[in-house]
């Protein structure tokens, strides 16, 4: 009997002992809840990581993110999960202890934060992340400090002597809001002890001239009143530099400085003081190609510009001038409100056309170039060349006859004589075009009719008697025509 309790002992310990061993890790551990913990022995379970399935959380199932979340977001778009950021681009300037090394380069900036906004530091990250050698992690950095968010690395310099400025107004942090197409500017202090440089900036951040035209510029600097209120002052004396090499362009007492480029291209203005340390200042400048043309527009009837020279500027970048182009620079100069208000074209059904001309949108138009017929506002126009364009006085059947003289300009002596022809177009019987004479027109002088009448070969001599220029011009009873012009200038006579 005792021997065969000592049996039953044994195997009630070596049951015990089977049920500790599985307690303890023999068994096959099972993790239901996904908590990276076995449900029995609390043995960690699974590893917490992301793979390739775009959505940051950990592939074992717990639920939370496993990686670093958002990345590679410099067009908005979160390279791994496709989320979408609010985004604005922005002009951003950085001077780095006076040289200029980025200049109002065009960033892309992403609200990294999520608060529905642009600031200034989400604007210069991404301008260091685009353009900084290493980006933003080995060339700035920020930080929240006594007066909040705060530079820390500008262009790689941890001074902590910074500046910045949103379309040259001062900022209060980093934290300010920064617009569409808004303008930063970020530099370092030359002058790293008395802080001393001046934030200095022109009327403009950009502007388009003429080869060979002028271009005025004011320059100015910020400052602050007696009661620190924050003010603006010319800055006179400073030489104006292009690309970096100064010019013998200086700006006057009121900041102005008229400057002249020569070369089609793109170029940056600035300016440097020899009687203060100036924050370089910055001004894009895009030089087009230019030709003078002469231009005469019509309005119903009604010359609005006879014979008018005008600075035509390549304004598509095709290096070269078109009817378009020399009717808004037209516009521009002589219309009230510019070409905005009284000039549009648009690309149709045959080419690039008339929308407004001369403030009417009614689409009955025509234009000429040395008296020929074009085929569309992209035809190349040359200097010296002239450009005729006009409303039809007729719109339903638009009968006007488009009319010229021999000549475009002419010169008398007082009390002299001109003889003028006047042609109109016209095609003939297979649509070729041709010129006709215009029998039986009147002769206009500045406006006002004359006994004078072409014949039946359009000619007509004219004597003009006094000193001065006159718009010669024809009406006529048979035709409506769109009014010719040639303007004459009759000189003085020389004294003996």
């Amino acid at each position: 009997m005792k021997k065969l309790l000592n049996v039953l002992l044994g195997l009630m310990l070596a049951l015990c002992l089977c049920f500790v061993l599985a307690a303890c890790g023999t068994h096959s551990c099972v993790d239901d809840d996904k908590n990276h913990k076995c449900d029995t022995c609390e043995e960690s379970m699974g590893e917490h990581s992301d793979g390739d399935d775009a959505d940051h959380l950990c592939d074992y199932g717990c639920g939370q993110v496993a990686d670093d979340g958002c990345h590679g977001i410099t067009d908005g778009i979160c390279d791994e999960c496709g989320k979408t950021f609010t985004t604005k681009e922005v002009f951003v300037t950085i001077a780095n202890k006076g040289e200029l090394v980025m200049t109002q380069e065009k960033i892309l900036a992403v609200d990294k934060n999520e608060d529905a906004k642009i600031d200034i530091d989400e604007v210069l990250f991404a301008a260091h992340e685009a353009k900084y050698e290493g980006g933003a992690a080995a060339g700035y950095s920020s930080y929240t400090g006594d007066y909040g968010l705060s530079l820390g690395t500008l262009w790689g310099d941890n001074s902590g002597s910074f500046g910045y400025r949103v379309n040259n107004a001062s900022a209060w942090s980093l934290a300010d809001e920064v617009a569409e197409n808004g303008y930063v500017y970020a530099f370092v202090y030359k002058d790293t002890t008395a802080w001393s440089d001046s934030y200095s900036f022109f009327n403009v951040n950009t502007a388009n001239a003429a080869k060979n035209g002028t271009l005025e510029l004011v320059l100015n600097g910020a400052g602050y009143d007696a009661d620190w209120n924050p003010i603006t002052v010319p800055v006179a004396g400073a030489t104006i530099t292009v690309n970096g090499v100064a010019t013998e362009y200086v700006t006057d007492s009121e900041g102005k400085a008229t400057i002249k480029l020569d070369t089609v291209g793109n170029f940056v203005i600035s300016a440097t003081s020899e009687n203060s340390i100036l924050v370089p200042p910055v001004c894009k400048v895009t030089v087009n190609q230019s030709a003078e043309v002469f231009v005469t527009v019509a309005n119903k009837g009604t010359l609005v510009m006879t014979q008018e020279k005008i600075l035509a500027v390549d304004r598509n970048g095709d290096d070269k001038i078109n009817i378009d182009e020399v009717l808004f620079a037209a516009h521009e100069a002589k219309y009230e409100g510019g070409a905005a208000a009284g000039y549009s074209s648009y690309t149709g059904d045959y080419g690039l056309s008339l929308g407004t001309l001369w403030g009417d949108n009614s689409g009955a138009f025509g234009y000429y170039v040395n008296n020929a017929s074009a085929w569309g506002l992209s035809d190349e126009v040359t200097g010296g060349d002239s450009v005729y364009a006009f409303v039809y006085t007729d719109t339903t059947y638009w009968s006007d006859s488009y009319s010229f003289f021999n000549v475009n300009t002419a010169s008398v002596a007082e009390n002299g004589e001109v003889e003028l022809v006047l042609n109109s177009a016209g095609y003939d019987a297979e649509w070729n075009p041709i010129t006709v004479p215009v029998a039986g027109a009147t002769i206009t002088v500045n406006g006002v009719a004359t006994d004078y009448v072409t014949d039946a070969e359009g000619k007509v001599t004219v004597k003009l008697e006094n000193a001065d220029h006159y718009v010669i011009s024809a009406t006529s009873t048979a035709a409506t025509l769109v009014p010719p012009v040639c303007v004459i200038t009759v000189e003085a006579a020389q004294a003996n």
